[in-house]
């Protein structure tokens, strides 16, 4: 289940949502600047790389929606609505350049970079299970 545009997230269906994701966990907003940066980022790189209408760069925007709130534990459900690794995830696939002074292998290697440190500063805001 993803959470969309049509089903805003709230702490219920977004925990149903992440099904591998039963325990209660805790959150620290220490690094909230670096993952809003990072969420915006990717989200603009993948906007202007044609993926705006990819149902990942939907959760992706509303990760952006509820750190912009300040709400940690549903950005971190709505991140861990994106499939990462592994086969016909959304970072398996060819990004081709948009602009001019981009190759397609640069294009590439920025959307792997942006996902990477989406995915770390997405990790760190948990703490730990409690």
């Amino acid at each position: 289940m993803h959470i969309t545009s049509k089903s805003k997230p709230t702490r219920r269906n977004a925990r149903a949502a992440v099904l591998g994701v039963r325990q209660i966990m805790k959150f620290q907003g220490a690094n909230i600047h670096l993952q809003k940066m990072a969420t915006k980022t990717l989200c603009q790189f993948c906007i202007d790389h044609g993926m705006k209408e990819s149902p990942s760069v939907i959760s992706i925007k509303e990760c952006l929606e509820c750190l912009e709130r300040g709400d940690l534990e549903l950005a971190y459900y709505a991140y861990k609505t994106v499939p990462l690794g592994g086969n016909n995830c959304f970072n398996d696939r060819f990004v081709k350049a948009s602009y001019p002074h981009e190759s397609d292998s640069y294009a590439n290697g920025v959307f792997h970079a942006l996902i990477y440190y989406w995915w770390n500063t997405m990790n760190g805001s948990v703490v730990k299970n409690a």
